[in-house]
Order: C-alpha cells, then structure tokens, then sequence
C-alpha cells in the first residue's frame, strides 16, 4: 500500500468534493424539472364584475385626498388631546 503525500491527498479530497457537489446539483435541478400537476383555477373572469366604475374611482380617489389633505391636522390634534 502506497501512502500518499498531504498535498496528493488533499487534491483527491477536492476531487471527491466536487463530485458530490455535482452529483447534489444535478439531483436537485433534476427535481426542479418536474411540472405542476396541479390545475389552476380560472380567473380570467372573477375579477371582472369587482372593478370600479370611473365615477367610483374619481370618488374613490377624492376621498383619499381628502383624507391625506386632513391626516396631518388630525394627528396633531390627536396629539395635543393626548397630553
């Protein structure tokens, strides 16, 4: 039996590290590969009839500007009262 030098083994212990690095990659890619069997449900239309009109979304937006236009007055009012 022939005993190798440190350096000759450390080599071949690289080797062996890369191919198990490799061999591990390509089971988990393999794994990767497989595709949904799962269906998916339709939602081209469920969405369709929950939209906002334009007036609702003019409405929508009026109120969320007046709401920011007052949020800072609000909290400080908050505040003081707070103390």
């Amino acid at each position: 039996m022939r005993v190798m030098p440190m350096r000759e083994a450390n080599v071949a212990m690289r080797k062996i590290g890369v191919g198990l690095a490799g061999i591990a990659a390509g089971l988990v890619l393999g794994g990767c590969a497989s595709t949904v069997s799962t269906p998916l449900p339709e939602l081209s239309g469920s969405h369709a009839s929950t939209s906002l009109t334009q007036q609702q979304q003019r409405q929508a937006v009026d109120e969320l500007t007046r709401a920011g236009a007052t949020h800072a007055r609000d909290a400080e009012q908050e505040i003081e009262n707070s103390r």
